[in-house]
């Protein structure tokens, strides 16, 4: 099956689910050199996607336009669901390679995976699996000299100009910048307080002066109407072009992150990084998927909310 035209993956998910499959758009593009890459999206990953050098096609779903016409060998859904498949049946692809669903069990055109440990694995490595079901010969003789650090994320000349602006206003152009993310997508009860961050936040600006903390936040988030004393903490809030994020992320030094996208972001670009994670988050969604050296270590249990 190595002599294909078009392949196409859809990803419609929330900031760090649709990092996470970068990696298996990156595998197909090198294994399959001369195919037609397609990403079918949200909003959020077409803008994510913008400069990403090796999708040849982003389509935006929620444009809800009428599907362009593609003659499709290949298509992966990366998530389960009966909608999906009808949205598979739509494209016309020849094949369709994602997880058996009662939907798909008799689709004589639909190559199912049968394995359901998906929270056993990171996230980016189900995805992976999609990718080795084309040919799993050529998968596994190729993949070992996959360079996945060409898959990193970009941003453009604007969302540059963007954060060296914000630099340059606050005079941090030559500082060691440590990025803070608080804010989470998912369950609170495993975060902190917004209190117990800021007392965090004040004692490590007063313990390390010559380090400058950047807290990201979005325009609205109680962040922004804050007023700190230490001239070490500084806000970046940004607008609705997440590339701006990534931008700003690849400028840092470090981050400190909550479980959430930024910190994937951080992992795309190979930012060093602390996590805050429930513990039955860490083997599926720990932002370790591109840099082979990276850790985990559980050094917190907050079953408790507190």
């Amino acid at each position: 099956m190595r002599d294909i035209s078009c392949i196409a993956f859809h990803r419609c998910n929330k900031l760090g689910d649709n990092i996470v499959a970068l990696k298996a758009f990156y595998a197909a593009r090198v294994l399959y050199p001369r195919t037609t890459l397609i990403v079918y999206t949200n909003a959020l990953g077409a803008n994510l996607y913008s400069c990403v050098p090796f999708i040849d096609e982003i389509i935006n779903l929620d444009d809800n336009k009428p599907l362009p016409k593609y003659t499709i060998d290949i298509l992966i859904i990366t998530h389960r669901t009966a909608a999906n498949i009808e949205f598979a049946k739509r494209t016309g692809a020849k094949k369709v390679i994602m997880q058996a669903h009662l939907s798909n069990l008799f689709l004589p055109n639909f190559l199912k995976d049968f394995n359901f440990s998906v929270k056993s694995r990171l996230e980016s490595a189900n995805i992976l699996r999609y990718v080795r079901m084309i040919d799993k010969t050529h998968f596994d003789s190729t993949l070992p000299s996959i360079d996945f650090t060409q898959a990193k994320l970009q941003s453009t000349a604007a969302n540059q100009a963007f954060v060296q602006q914000f630099l340059d206003s606050h005079a941090l152009t030559h500082q060691t910048l440590i990025g803070i993310n608080i804010f989470g997508s998912g369950e609170s009860a495993w975060n902190f307080s917004l209190e117990v961050w800021l007392e965090l936040i004040h004692t490590l600006a007063r313990a390390y002066p010559k380090l400058t903390f950047v807290l990201t936040s979005r325009a609205q988030s109680p962040l922004c109407s804050l007023i700190f004393t230490e001239p070490n903490i500084i806000v970046f809030a940004n607008n609705d072009d997440i590339l701006n994020l990534v931008a700003l992320t690849s400028r840092l030094a470090m981050l400190v992150s909550v479980d959430t996208g930024n910190i994937h972001i951080a992992d795309n670009l190979g930012i060093p990084r602390i996590g805050l994670y429930p513990h039955s988050m860490l083997r599926r969604w720990s932002a370790i998927s591109f840099n082979n050296q990276s850790f985990t270590r559980e050094v917190l249990s907050n079953k408790g909310g507190g």
